[in-house]
């Protein structure tokens, strides 16, 4: 009896988890299907706004203006009717210390910073400068890809322009879901390493060169990958106008046939209302004409009974 009772309850266990399983998937293809629905509708304001900043040449960014490298495809980026980019670096050498004055806010001072190939004289300058020597930790040698960060119009959109942005390459990307869609491209490429401790430098030349030759090399492939990005994103864009176009196509079209059934359903209503008109015309009129039978019947009864008497 007991071996039949954890029997059925395996069983009844087994169903549930299978009908779980199956309402998960149906919620899942559910959830796809929604994703057009998640609309940002403040995206246009959003917008106007970054599109604005970038006319007025306000950028917050210490350089203060858009990386060349990336300049074409920014505009080619905010060119589309659902996407703006929000921040952009086309990626930078950088050599970072913290200072004594504001170390434990976690913020310090750039004591290089390159978006293009930088030399072994530039680096070995910036430790050389007076601000090393009032830094506290690390000085740390940084090297940081390419990384986007662009607004979506819908979830669905911002799904999309993920899934290509992976497939060119940009493996760290991700979305930020919040009160806006965001999609942040990043690459894997990185490079960081300790060149001082408390205001001493405690590597040697041959180490730094060494770091400036990876960081130059990165540099070239960070340029190679940013030019694929450009492609797929140009392919993406041609491929995302031809399904809004087709999308549009489709409204109209579904628009059209909507119209022309309420046309057609008000032509068949107007002509039944016609043929019961004329049926109770026609109605009334046999009506008439019995009645008037029936007064003349009536009529030539009451001749003959008169003429009887």
């Amino acid at each position: 009896v007991l071996f039949l009772l954890k029997l059925l309850n395996f069983y009844f266990l087994y169903t549930l988890i299978g009908c779980k399983i199956t309402i998960r998937c149906m919620q899942s293809s559910w959830i796809m299907d929604g994703l057009k629905e998640c609309v940002d509708v403040h995206f246009d304001v959003e917008k106007r706004r970054v599109l604005g900043k970038l006319e007025s040449c306000i950028d917050n960014s210490k350089k203060g203006s858009l990386d060349e490298p990336i300049v074409d495809l920014i505009h080619n980026i905010n060119k589309q009717h659902d996407f703006v980019t929000t921040s952009s670096c086309s990626g930078r050498c950088a050599v970072f210390c913290e200072t004594s004055e504001v170390a434990k806010k976690k913020t310090g001072v750039w004591l290089l910073a390159s978006h293009e190939p930088t030399s072994f004289e530039e680096v070995w300058e910036s430790l050389l400068s007076d601000a090393l020597k009032n830094s506290v930790g690390p000085v740390m040698f940084k090297f940081e890809p390419v990384i986007l960060h662009i607004q979506c119009r819908s979830l669905f959109q911002a799904r999309d322009l993920l899934k290509t942005a992976l497939d060119a390459g940009m493996r760290n990307s991700g979305i930020v879901l919040g009160k806006k869609f965001m999609v942040a491209i990043r690459t894997t490429l990185r490079l960081e390493a300790p060149l001082a401790y408390d205001g001493k430098v405690v590597v040697k030349e041959e180490y730094v060169q060494n770091l400036v030759k990876q960081s130059n090399e990165m540099f070239a492939l960070n340029i190679s990958r940013i030019n694929k990005l450009s492609q797929a994103l140009a392919t993406f864009f041609a491929l995302d106008g031809d399904k809004e176009r087709k999308s549009e196509e489709k409204r109209s079209e579904k628009q059209r046939k909507k119209e022309e059934g309420l046309k057609r359903q008000k032509t068949v209503q107007e002509q039944r209302r016609k043929a019961r008109e004329a049926k109770a015309v026609a109605m009334e009129m046999e009506k008439n004409c019995c009645n008037d039978n029936n007064q003349e019947n009536n009529n030539s009864t009451e001749i003959t009974s008169t003429e009887d008497s």
